[in-house]
């Protein structure tokens, strides 16, 4: 998974396969397992890229594209306010993401 900036999408999704092209061959020659790469690349604002919500079908967890947009601002947010020196933001977020995107159940 990647959190590039939201212009660098296109270009973290490449690096991805890529970068796991080799572990995907071994894989296969060693456990004769066939095997797929499937990028999941969501923008740092939480923006969704063509193609996500098939990726993560793919996957074998239930990880939907809210939960991984949820996951995303809060880690964004998080940096952004670790980098600006602010403690325990941490509580007011959640309830703030509460109040914005319901739980899903």
């Amino acid at each position: 998974m990647a959190i590039p900036a939201d212009s660098n999408g296109n270009t973290k999704e490449n690096e991805k396969r890529s970068k796991y092209k080799d572990l995907e061959i071994e894989v296969n020659r060693t456990y004769r397992a066939r095997t797929k790469i499937v990028p999941v690349v969501n923008g740092a604002l939480g923006t969704i890229k063509k193609g996500l919500y098939q990726n993560l079908q793919l996957l074998p967890s239930h990880l939907s594209a809210i939960e991984l947009q949820k996951i995303t601002l809060m880690s964004t947010t998080h940096n952004t306010f670790k980098s600006a020196g602010v403690n325990r933001f941490d509580l007011l977020l959640r309830s703030v993401l509460t109040r914005v995107l319901p739980p899903n159940n």
